[in-house]
């Protein structure tokens, strides 16, 4: 979930004005294939900068997916076997194509040829790039998003299919229902993902002294009125809404796959504060002892040294996510 800086006050966007919001970016036994690649290779979408010399594909697909109401999706696509494993990649916010040459895990998968990958576009968003706004902000709630992602997964991969299923922020917070609804994810992986409201988080944002405000403004103004005419820092009123809610802890709570929580302690754009006294409280007072949590100190949203944290070592903190990936796999 992608926050910009928190205004000066509240305020209400017309839904005309350009969206300033950029883009961030279960099987009853278990196959016998090593994931443990996989899953490193998945780590390499937080870590990707020291890999851009691999080549990109040389034979990406790209195939559309005609949706409920006569919605588009995109999704990028390469395998090298059908019935090889797959990563199902679910990106963050923002109108924007997440292309397979995008990042160093689907480079890297190219490279080595074993594993396939599926990367689902958010619905609204062209093969060419461009933005059908109104498509895309119809498609962007919250259950509306699972739906399709459900949906394509459906269309694309074949019934016996084997799945790692990855969420990068708000994709994040969407991945434990995913992975929770469809019995072909054998594990699944959420970078800087949150477990709680996004209205919640907002207030949680701005200063003690303006959290009564701004909450009014939201029991008052946006609750009641989840429309896609206004806009709240680039999230229409709708979208908010559609997030105001603990699904996401929810299906973690129930979710029984192996789960790896990767969040930084300096992500200034998810509520990591709750989100940390959330997955510890499931692991340690509930017992869920198929979530692996990891809190890297200093990190970002994107998992890389922070601006300001100048003890931070880049070379550190991607080899500890590394070892994290590979330990995670390691146990299947």
């Amino acid at each position: 979930m992608l926050k910009l800086e928190a205004p000066g006050d509240i305020f209400a966007q017309s839904a005309c004005q350009k969206d300033p919001f950029p883009y961030s970016a279960s099987m009853k036994s278990r196959p016998t294939f090593s994931i443990a690649r996989t899953l490193l290779l998945a780590s390499a979408v937080v870590v990707s900068a020291h890999f851009s010399a691999i080549e990109a594909w040389a034979s990406p697909t790209t195939t559309g997916v005609t949706l409920s109401g006569g919605r588009e999706a995109v999704a990028e696509m390469d395998f090298s076997d059908p019935k090889s494993p797959w990563i199902v990649f679910v990106p963050g916010s923002g109108c924007a194509r997440f292309n397979l040459q995008d990042s160093f895990v689907v480079r890297s998968l190219r490279a080595k040829r074993h594993f396939n990958v599926l990367v689902i576009n958010k619905t609204g968003v062209a093969a060419d790039g461009s933005c059908r706004t109104k498509e895309f902000e119809l498609s962007s709630l919250r259950d509306q998003r699972v739906e399709d992602t459900l949906t394509i997964m459906d269309n694309l991969l074949r019934q016996d299919a084997k799945v790692v299923v990855i969420g990068e922020s708000e994709g994040g917070y969407l991945t434990p229902e995913i992975a929770k609804r469809d019995s072909r994810v054998l594990a699944m992986v959420w970078i800087s993902g949150g477990t709680r409201s996004w209205i919640e988080e907002e207030i949680s944002f701005v200063a003690q002294s303006k959290q009564a405000k701004l909450r009014r403004f939201m029991d008052e103004e946006v609750r009641p009125n989840p429309t896609f005419d206004l806009k709240y820092k680039g999230w229409t009123y709708a979208q908010l809404v559609s997030f105001d809610n603990d699904k996401t802890m929810r299906a973690l709570r129930s979710l029984s796959v192996p789960a790896l929580l990767l969040n930084g302690t300096r992500d200034g754009q998810t509520w990591v504060a709750a989100t940390s006294m959330d997955l510890r409280e499931l692991i340690n007072g509930e017992g869920k002892s198929n979530l692996e949590f990891h809190f890297l100190k200093d990190a970002d949203h994107g998992l890389k040294c922070a601006k300001h944290a100048t003890s931070c070592e880049q070379q550190k903190l991607d080899g500890e996510i590394i070892r994290a990936v590979e330990s995670f796999a390691d146990k299947f």
